[in-house]
């Protein structure tokens, strides 16, 4: 058996259905700093600090592609955990 020690969650990825929406939740509700924000021609993205970690939002521009990775009127879904780990 391999013996494995988490070290850190590095970042979450969540899928959202608005970033604007997301991005007041996590900065006012929460309390959240942003880090940064991305905008590509298929999706935009934002990251904020929550202790050692980093949730990353992420919007996907077209609607027929946004509604087929969410599903029909899913306001999000959560994509992606990063680990960081000692083996």
């Amino acid at each position: 058996m391999v013996e494995v020690e988490l070290k850190r969650i590095d970042h979450v990825g969540v899928i959202v259905d608005s970033l604007e929406r997301a991005r007041v939740l996590l900065e006012e509700g929460f309390g959240l700093p942003a880090i940064r924000q991305v905008q590509r021609d298929d999706l935009k993205a934002g990251l904020f600090r929550c202790g050692n970690a980093e949730v990353e939002l992420i919007e996907i521009i077209d609607p027929t592609m946004r509604e087929q990775r969410l599903g029909e009127g899913r306001m999000l879904e959560w994509s992606t955990l990063r680990w960081k780990l000692k083996i």
